[in-house]
């Protein structure tokens, strides 16, 4: 990783063996300079910017002093930020998202602290998901794509599943759209391992499963576009990792941050009655921080047969759902932090019929943690809980497609929890050791009146309880 600091002026290109000379001394010796005066005693003020010299808000310094001791601050809207000074000398340390880091040594205090950030590499990208602990993209022992809230952002598609069709080898089961699709068909598979309704590949949400715990299939709405930090998509089997859910791969969305107050709002219209809202919201008042994000999406759909085969029985295949998501996290130091996450989801779907309709109800609670201890050890908890009920309709249309019926009406309940705890720790400078274990019990029923001639002729119910656990 490469940083750079720019103090001062910026100054146009020069030319001419002895000014280059003197531009990259200067660079070396003078990587920080005071350039104002004002500052407080016993606290270090400073700024934080890009290489055109603008300010990065929200960016994380962090002050280390002789004794191991650590003052953190986020910059504000300028840039800025102020740290009180302890026994020096002191180490400092600046990062921020989509950006390289920085770490100077200070031996004295200076009245003001400029430090540029150059973009960071596609290289550098820091990934959690392939070996299920932080590290650089280019070190990860496995073919890793990353996507960027600003990619995520410039993609502009409604679903999550459209969004990542651009990466190599994903595919979903019948290559629907999920704004139409049914959702016991959204399975999705990478590098052709079978797409079928029951995924193939894990899907998750801060290291927190979305697959469906009773059917497998994915609920690509419940993922809130205007939410998204990164999503990292591991191809090739991870079931050493992440059990018998992950035998194509690993997709894993991170959630924003909010360092600095935010607030994004994204909303459009289209035809086909397709409108859609999305917005995310945080602030970080000492060491809490809260974020909420949400979503409203629906559409008219489209006709799934073709005009010469179209009847009266048939209905555009329309969708709409909406979600609502709120995280609080409590930062006790730079390296510990708690969170616990609620999230609501709604969905209902037309299925291309007039009388074929499904719908889904989602409440979801997770509580988690982070923490690194003196030797190294990094420790990651989570503890989640699901409760879902499902309804849909199946139908018998006439060859004709002029008249249809119902025959059979289904209504799935399903709860589910799960534990995950994860530790690494680096070993030799050029190892990374893992272990951790994973827990998971889902328990659902299938509910089901059966028509005939019209009429209910029977009830059919059938479930049943599931645990799994593994280790790693």
């Amino acid at each position: 990783m490469r940083s750079n600091y720019k103090i001062g002026q910026k100054t146009g290109h020069k030319t001419g063996h002895k000014i280059g000379f003197l531009a990259i001394l200067a660079a070396v010796l003078l990587s920080v300079v005071p350039v104002a005066a004002g500052q407080a005693p016993g606290s270090l003020t400073g700024e934080v910017v890009d290489r055109a010299g603008e300010a990065i808000a929200g960016a994380r310094v962090r002050l280390v002093d002789r004794r191991g001791q650590t003052r953190e601050a986020a910059t504000d809207g300028a840039g800025r930020f102020t740290l009180p000074l302890s026994d020096g000398p002191w180490r400092l340390e600046v990062s921020a998202p989509g950006f390289g880091s920085a770490s100077l040594a200070l031996t004295e205090a200076t009245s003001l602290l400029r430090v540029a950030l150059t973009e960071g590499l596609l290289s550098d990208a820091m990934t959690v998901t392939p070996a299920r602990t932080e590290m650089r993209l280019i070190d990860a022992p496995a073919s890793v794509s990353v996507m960027t809230r600003a990619e995520v952002e410039a993609a502009g598609a409604q679903t999550f599943d459209d969004l990542l069709r651009q990466i190599p080898g994903f595919s979903i089961f019948r290559r629907t759209s999920s704004l139409v699709a049914n959702p016991t068909t959204q399975g999705v598979s990478l590098r052709g391992a079978g797409a079928t309704g029951a995924s193939r590949t894990l899907v998750l949400n801060d290291g927190i499963p979305l697959n469906d715990a009773f059917g497998g299939w994915v609920y690509w709405s419940r993922l809130p576009r205007q939410a998204v930090e990164q999503i990292e998509v591991v191809r090739g089997g991870g079931s050493d990792l992440y059990g018998s859910d992950a035998l194509s791969g690993v997709i894993n969305v991170l959630s924003r941050g909010a360092n600095a107050p935010v607030a994004d709002l994204e909303g459009s219209i289209g035809d086909r009655e397709t409108r859609d809202f999305s917005f995310f919201a945080g602030q970080r008042v000492a060491r809490f921080e809260a974020t909420v994000s949400g979503e409203a999406f629906s559409t008219g759909g489209y006709y799934l047969i073709a005009p010469e085969r179209r009847g009266a029985a048939d209905d555009r295949a329309g969708s709409r759902h909406r979600l609502l998501s709120t995280r609080l996290t409590y930062h006790h130091n730079p390296e510990t932090a708690a969170w616990i996450r609620g999230t609501l989801f709604d969905e209902d779907r037309r299925n291309g019929t007039r009388l074929q309709t499904n719908d889904t109800a989602t409440e979801s609670l997770a509580v988690g943690g982070r923490t690194r201890t003196a030797d190294g050890s990094a420790w990651n908890i989570a503890v989640f809980a699901n409760q879902q009920r499902f309804n849909q309709s199946f139908t018998a249309v006439a060859a004709n497609r002029a008249t249809e019926s119902v025959t059979r009406l289904q209504h799935v309940p399903s709860r589910d929890a799960g534990f995950s705890l994860n530790w690494s720790r680096a070993l030799l400078n050029r190892h990374t050791l893992v272990a951790g274990v994973d827990l998971r019990g889902v328990r659902g029923t299938s509910d089901e009146i059966v028509y005939g001639s019209g009429r209910p002729i029977r009830f059919d119910s059938s479930g049943g309880r599931q645990r799994r656990t593994g280790i790693f």
